[in-house]
């Protein structure tokens, strides 16, 4: 059986960079570079498709420009390292290997303002997400037209939601928790129908949630959780029907939860906020739902009594619902887990209700806290 080997070019170029890589990096020039650990190459063994360098406390970044010289490269990743900039030759000679598609420079000391990516015609997923970047992002993503995904959280970024994100049809995960990104969410954002994920959590972001974001029909997961949105939750949420997650608590939402809501979906977190009104007949009734936190808001009324029997984990505690606990509410939902009921005006015992509980985690608590 022949055995298919890199080209001299690649092999000089890799073993080039083992010598600009410090230990603990376990690269050693006496074998073939496809047999080094993180290195990966295409099933013939004839070029090099991909490079992994994770969590080996890498700091200088003088290696990077070398990378870019395996035009054949696919991915690359250096998360989880000490890396404090980005070489502007690694931008601009990586921007030019066709068929590079993932980045991922997570977990590092990244300081400054984002790169602009200028190339990377073929890149899908783009992850620099727990560094310290910076600044506001204007056009330095545009020109990637084939972005699927991009990872920014836990950073310092500031100014608006960035809209300028490559090509509108094609991305599908846009997440941008905890930073410090402000103003409203555009509208300009309802373009990129295609989205999947979009997770906000954790920024200064005011106004409204747009009340077309029903356009977006593809989204399965929406987090606006811990920022400071006002007005009431659009009932045009209730045209996505792909959406099984949706978290907007810790905000200043006002008004009524919407009837239906819930239809699609498994979560619901619209904790601390300042919602009022009844709870909804049919809220926890959809049969796919599992999660629904409505506590510190000022709903009113009471519990419901039809529960979807897949739910296990319910809380409703810190709001002014009143009357008795329904007789049987909660012996159709074997797997409830977490019981929240507490800091209401409910009279009567459910002890009885919870015997068919048998996966229930805080049963004492909550009977602690709920009986009267």
């Amino acid at each position: 059986m022949v055995l298919s080997l890199l080209s001299q070019n690649q092999t000089k170029t890799m073993i080039n960079l083992s010598k600009n890589l410090p230990p603990p990096v376990p690269w050693n020039a006496s074998y073939p570079p496809c047999s080094w650990m993180g290195v990966d190459c295409d099933p013939t063994n004839s070029s090099i498709v991909g490079i992994s360098l994770i969590r080996y406390s890498l700091s200088a970044s003088d290696f990077l420009p070398l990378v870019c010289k395996i035009q054949t490269l696919e991915h690359f990743d250096v998360s989880n390292n000490r890396l404090s900039s980005v070489p502007d030759g690694f931008i601009t000679e990586c921007g030019k290997i066709k068929g590079l598609k993932k980045l991922n420079f997570s977990g590092n000391m990244l300081g400054g303002d984002l790169p602009s990516f200028h190339g990377f015609d073929a890149l899908e997923s783009l992850d620099m997400s727990f560094n310290n970047l910076e600044g506001s992002i204007g056009i330095q993503l545009d020109g990637l037209v084939s972005l699927k995904s991009l990872n920014l959280t836990f950073n310092n970024f500031s100014g608006s939601i960035p809209t300028k994100l490559g090509n509108s049809t094609v991305l599908e995960h846009l997440v941008l928790s905890v930073n410090h990104f402000g103003g409203k969410i555009p509208d300009e954002l309802l373009s990129y129908e295609n989205l999947t994920e979009v997770d906000f959590r954790a920024n200064l972001l005011s106004g409204s949630i747009p009340s077309n974001i029903g356009k977006l029909s593809n989204l399965e997961s929406l987090v606006l959780s811990s920022n400071n949105l006002t007005g009431e939750i659009p009932a045009s949420l209730l045209n996505l029907t792909k959406l099984s997650r949706f978290a907007a608590n810790q905000n200043n939402f006002i008004g009524p939860v919407p009837p239906g809501i819930t239809n699609h979906l498994t979560s619901l977190d619209l904790s601390f906020n300042k919602l009022s009104g009844p709870i909804p007949e049919d809220l926890l009734s959809p049969s796919q739902l599992q999660a629904v936190d409505l506590s510190n808001n000022m709903l009113n009324g009471s519990v419901p009594t039809k529960f979807s029997p897949n739910l296990f984990r319910l809380r409703f505690g810190s709001n002014h619902l009143s009357g008795n606990i329904p007789p049987g509410a909660f012996a159709a939902v074997p797997n409830l887990t977490y019981l929240e009921l507490d800091n209401n005006d409910l009279t009567g015992t459910i002890l009885v209700e919870l015997e068919s509980c048998r996966k229930m985690e805080s049963l004492d608590w909550c009977m602690a806290t709920i009986a009267r």
